[in-house]
């Protein structure tokens, strides 16, 4: 393709490059380079090394002239980031008339809000690809690897997996969107036909710096979709109401909105039920989802989906049908209840924990295991140990994808938290959690929180295949075996 087949003339500030050369690939700073390749620099002032014998690129793309390669033709843009994500829309030839596009967003709830209308959808006759943490798939069909672990992945798998998407026929779209996609511009040439707004919640201010930009940075996406479908009883999603232009439904529980939950019943480990009623019709809603969270992930699922076309009955049939998402509030039931949960914010961890106590026999106690990652914000810590100890009988802090940083030291900033001492310490994951199922009673309940289905474990040697729900049974087994 030609340099102007995938940056357009009115996008170019100064060139130095002949915009009729053919390239064969696009990379950015760090990635393979050839000499047909155009390179994009994102980060401003980045110093490029093209000495000892490296292959120049055909041409560099930047937000300023950099010093250094003077051989090397130069494109000046506004915001690389854009235009990296543009150039790859443009260079897999993405046809977004082919198919619509539903992106969701928030702090909680995104992946069970998306794998819900992405059932529903599927469940009427459209074939849905589907963008979500930790997995990428076309109707159920796994296309991404075992160690994917983003929400939203960067512009080059992005744009290849939207073109598979649409040379298979899919109708829909489904797409978790989260924060830092949004900031670094990398869905910015997708035309969105709904945004769905779950909540917003302090997390990743170690990227964001604030709440205010973290904010801004979901408003993106909502302010650009055609269609929007916003939870009306979160502060965020008020805000967000007033502020955009375009059209908008709500919902709420205990706001006045343009869908409203009523008599709402949460029926503990064994999902939830209330009156789903829009100003058109009304009907009984029942999800064996647990967790009063649920109904607002049922709510925003429901009306996007009833607003798209899908007959309300089906819509209800559907949800009711919906067994969950592995990892996401995933219940093994033995003689001791198991919660396998992805809560890694304070508020999802208070959310989860306030459903699981009120689903729990009146006498079992409550143990809670989790950590918390490395190279990420770390003002949450602290935060994360009080939402534990408000709900918790016991806790045990353990490791979870500590990354370059040493694990015993994001630990004791965890347990800094704790106000009492009814916590104790267990550095490695597989064995905190078999001490917590070891220990419980017949009748407790054992909420291990953080990883949810992630298969792999990260520390600074890398990946390490692991599975949450694997060491769960096997630790249910032996203590099976000890107690008979």
């Amino acid at each position: 393709m030609k340099i102007s087949e995938l940056i357009f003339e009115k996008e170019i500030i100064y060139t130095t490059a002949d915009l009729s050369l053919e390239i064969t690939d696009i990379s950015r700073e760090g990635g393979r380079i050839s000499a047909k390749t155009l390179l994009f620099v994102l980060k401003s002032n980045t110093v490029l090394d093209f000495s000892d014998g490296k292959t120049f690129p055909c041409a560099v793309v930047s937000d300023g002239l950099i010093e250094g390669i003077p051989d090397v033709p130069q494109i000046i843009v506004d915001n690389p980031r854009e235009i990296y994500a543009n150039a790859y829309s443009r260079f897999f030839g993405v046809d977004y008339s082919k198919f619509s596009v539903i992106g969701v967003t928030g702090t909680n709830g995104k992946t069970t809000t998306a794998s819900l209308i992405a059932h529903i959808l599927r469940e009427n006759g459209h074939k849905v690809g589907y963008f979500g943490t930790g997995r990428i798939d076309i109707d159920g069909e796994l296309l991404s690897d075992k160690y994917y672990s983003m929400t939203t992945p960067d512009p080059e798998l992005l744009y290849l997996y939207l073109k598979r998407m649409e040379l298979s026929s899919c109708s829909y779209v489904v797409m978790e969107v989260s924060s830092h996609s949004l900031a670094l511009e990398k869905v910015s040439p997708i035309p969105f036909e709904y945004a769905v707004f779950t909540n917003l919640s302090e997390e990743h201010l170690d990227f964001h710096g604030t709440m205010e930009e973290y904010y801004l940075s979901k408003k993106k996406l909502v302010e650009g979709a055609k269609n929007s479908v916003i939870n009306l009883d979160d502060a965020y999603g008020r805000r967000l109401v007033g502020e955009i232009s375009g059209r908008c439904v709500t919902v709420g529980a205990l706001y006045s909105a343009d869908i409203n939950a009523r008599e709402v019943e949460n029926l503990g480990f064994g999902g939830i039920r209330y009156i789903y009623k829009a100003k058109k019709f009304l009907f009984r809603m029942s999800s064996p989802l647990a967790g009063i969270y649920n109904v607002y992930n049922t709510m925003l699922a429901a009306a996007a989906c009833t607003d798209i076309g899908i007959l309300p009955y089906r819509v209800k049939e559907c949800i009711a049908d919906f067994s969950g998402v592995a990892g996401r509030f995933e219940i093994i039931r033995d003689k001791i209840t198991v919660i396998i949960d992805y809560a890694h914010t304070e508020k999802a961890f208070t959310s989860v924990l306030k459903s699981i106590r009120s689903a729990m026999a009146p006498k079992g106690r409550l143990t809670v295991v989790f950590g918390c990652g490395g190279e990420r914000d770390r003002e949450k810590r602290p935060k994360m140990a009080r939402a534990a100890e408000a709900y918790a009988d016991k806790t045990v802090v353990t490791e979870d994808n500590s990354r370059g940083e040493d694990t015993m030291d994001i630990i004791f900033e965890v347990a800094s938290g704790f106000s009492g001492d009814a916590f104790e310490i267990c550095r490695d994951r597989e064995s905190a959690i078999e001490m917590a199922i070891l220990e419980a009673a017949d009748g407790d309940t054992v909420a291990i929180l953080g990883k949810g289905a992630e298969g792999y474990l990260i520390d600074k040697d890398g990946y390490t295949d692991y599975s949450e729900r694997g060491v769960v049974l096997c630790a249910l087994k032996k203590r099976g075996e000890r107690t008979k």
